[in-house]
């Protein structure tokens, strides 16, 4: 029983850290649209009072690392909302929500969910404060009558056979600045490769907040984990210069839906201690 609780809850962690799980996949329609995104109306004339802009087209690589150094020198920590919907086993599901609080240092995660919990409806990880043998553990509490049978939740090291059988990543790989470093490091690898791609392509707003919008291509291959897609839209917030939201398709056309992953009521540097972990 209680092996089986332990697959079932790290499956769950698995989930919020970049599962791919593909499977026979139908067609979602052309550019699934999320409702928090709209098209930015005025994005001509905020174009012409924004210098980041030449960099952001003549330049994407380098205008993400430039991010990527902004986000290192200027944020500690952030409380945000989490939305995000994957493909599992073939099946698109429906969006989950989850608060999120994050610290950068330690590295602190606590995730509760507010909208349609799965397995779990809350993960919490520090770096180094829970350990068995020298491995590290997070603590999930389970959702439904999961939970009744594990009061307090339970700790399972988050590198172990349970969690990595679920994901191709850990919840040490949570944050905007671990999406950065994904994102850039895969572009690297694919740059050599003629269907490798990243353009800016729109000005958009993600809950009401201007956005850069960048389009990549990989040399993604269905069932094949060297790559996570085929065509990844990027959506950089002008202001905080951080990945606010990604959506992950299989095909060019934009058409089959891999995930959407959405940040928004994002607050930063509030002060978080380790009484909120």
């Amino acid at each position: 029983m209680r092996s089986r609780l332990r697959l079932q809850v790290a499956f769950c962690l698995g989930v919020l850290c970049g599962l791919r799980c593909h499977g026979p996949i139908p067609s979602v329609g052309p550019h699934t649209v999320h409702p928090l995104i709209a098209l930015d109306t005025n994005a001509d004339s905020f174009r012409r009072t924004d210098p980041k802009d030449r960099l952001a087209s003549s330049d994407p690589l380098g205008f993400l690392k430039m991010c990527r150094d902004h986000y290192e020198a200027a944020v500690r920590d952030y409380r945000c909302h989490f939305h995000f919907r994957e493909r599992r086993n073939g099946e698109l599901r429906k969006e989950e929500v989850m608060a999120v609080r994050f610290r950068e240092k330690p590295y602190s995660v606590d995730m509760h969910w507010i909208q349609n919990a799965n397995q779990a409806h809350r993960v919490n990880y520090v770096a180094g404060r829970w350990n068995k043998d020298g491995r590290e553990l997070a603590l999930i509490e389970p959702s439904g009558l999961l939970g009744l049978f594990t009061p307090g939740g339970i700790r399972l090291d988050i590198h172990g056979p349970e969690v990595r059988s679920a994901s191709p990543r850990s919840v040490d790989e949570f944050g905007f600045k671990n999406t950065l470093d994904r994102i850039i490091e895969e572009c690297e690898r694919a740059r050599h490769d003629p269907r490798y791609g990243l353009r800016r392509v729109a000005d958009v707003r993600l809950d009401g907040r201007r956005c850069f919008v960048f389009e990549r291509r990989l040399p993604y291959t269905p069932g094949d984990e060297a790559f996570p897609d085929r065509l990844l839209l990027i959506y950089i917030d002008r202001e905080w210069r951080v990945p606010t939201g990604c959506l992950a398709y299989a095909d060019d056309a934009g058409e089959v839906l891999l995930g959407s992953y959405l940040t928004t009521a994002v607050e930063f540097n509030v002060g978080l201690t380790d009484a909120d972990f």
